[in-house]
């Protein structure tokens, strides 16, 4: 049975730890995880996550993808204490402020680990450099937040108490979390480099035991989470409110996308079947998929546009083949080249299935807009009118098309052989 992917992650046994201990608190029970258990994991996990990253970075190799995608990692980590600051100094004080930004600026190991599980779960390919952006977002944000503590609260800040600048790179870079990861990320990116057989020896405390500390320092994460949550109340809806309003600005995007890329795929899918039953001599099936297809909400619908007047023009049904198009050039999905192109499809069969006025009003605004397709949207017109009896007035336009230097070459000289 196919489960729904956030169900899918929802369901994931970290998860469920977490919320096993989150609920061990709502119904006061005693479980309890001791103290230095959960500093020993979550030392575990940042030394797995370096390592298993350090190598995974050396297999891709630093790509023309690599360098922007870290550049963009440590902007966001620069960027978002700045913004969130500014929105929580409506509400906090500067301490307060800079601390929360600062939070949302860095990255949380935990996130990062889910997001991966879930990736793996999906069967979606990442790349292992993505453990370099994780280590690399931690610093800057903290830097920024004692930044702004430093530079806009000088005069609350206690004389004992100065802030100098090697103090605070010493504690963003030199902060056990941030130096244990990138420790681990250079000593996997060695050991691949040098001493492949090393990646099997450490595979049983980097690799099969992830998933069990995972999942046990979820579980002492939930029985936190659930402790502080009276806390909460304390926060007020404006904090509650910001918290929402971050995590949707970075992330919403990308879950839109996520979202956005299943329809495709979908779509995608039902395109191929619908043609492949129409190859296969099942045209009725095929073209009624093709029109199921015409309410989609990704390219696809427009395409089926194209395919269904292609369908309807070999049956001889000229007006169908014509509407078709005609929703096509109308569809927002497909590029504006494509729209332009539909019309011109639709002008071609109506000079043979159509009137004049009809191909007047459809060509109009490409003749105007100029460009490439201008052409041979004035070629029609040319035709429609020789049609019509209108020789004179044709002859005018290709006179046009020949005069004009930017004329495509073919065009231009199909056009001197109806002026002579």
């Amino acid at each position: 049975m196919e489960i729904n992917p956030i169900l899918q992650n929802v369901l994931a046994p970290p998860v469920l730890f977490f919320l096993i201990g989150a609920i061990s608190v709502l119904f006061k029970s005693d479980l309890e995880i001791p103290a230095p258990l959960p500093k020993l994991f979550s030392l575990y996990l940042l030394l797995a996550i370096g390592f298993k990253g350090g190598i995974e970075i050396q297999k891709s190799g630093f790509t023309d993808q690599v360098l922007p995608t870290l550049s963009a990692a440590i902007l966001m980590s620069l960027v978002i204490p700045l913004i969130g600051f500014l929105i929580l100094r409506f509400k906090f004080d500067v301490f307060n402020s800079a601390a929360i930004a600062a939070a949302y600026g860095s990255i949380s190991a935990v996130t990062f680990i889910s997001a991966e599980s879930f990736l793996e779960s999906q069967k979606i390919a990442f790349d292992g450099f993505m453990v370099g952006a994780l280590a690399l977002m931690e610093s800057p944000a903290i830097i920024v937040g004692l930044l702004l503590v430093k530079f806009a609260a000088p005069k609350n800040r206690p004389k004992s108490r100065k802030m100098h600048l090697s103090a605070i790179l010493h504690e963003s870079l030199l902060n056990g979390s941030v130096y244990l990861l990138l420790s681990s990320l250079i000593v996997g990116f060695l050991t691949a480099s040098s001493n492949p057989s090393g990646i099997a020896k450490m595979e049983p405390f980097t690799g099969q035991l992830f998933y069990g500390a995972e999942c046990f320092f979820l579980l002492d994460m939930g029985i936190v989470a659930a402790q502080r949550l009276p806390r909460l109340k304390n926060a007020g809806s404006f904090l509650i409110g910001f918290a929402i309003f971050i995590i949707l600005s970075v992330g919403g995007n990308e879950v839109l996308n996520y979202f956005n890329n299943q329809t495709s795929e979908r779509e995608s899918i039902a395109f191929d079947n619908a043609l492949t039953l129409i190859e296969k001599g099942d045209d009725g099936d095929g073209f009624n998929q093709l029109l199921e297809l015409t309410e989609g909400k990704t390219g696809y619908k427009g395409l089926a546009f194209f395919r269904l007047s292609s369908e309807s023009l070999s049956k001889g049904n000229y007006r169908e083949a014509i509407d078709f198009l005609k929703k096509a050039s109308l569809e927002k999905s497909l590029t504006k080249n494509l729209r332009v192109f539909a019309k011109i499809k639709a002008g071609l069969i109506l000079v043979d299935h159509g009137n004049i006025s009809e191909i007047d009003i459809l060509l109009k605004e490409v003749i105007e807009n100029g460009g490439p397709f201008s052409f041979h949207a004035k070629e029609i017109f040319a035709l429609a009118l020789i049609k019509d009896g209108r020789d004179l007035e044709a002859q005018e336009i290709f006179q046009e098309i020949v005069n004009d230097a930017s004329a495509p070459p073919v065009l231009a000289r199909r056009a001197e052989i109806f002026l002579r």
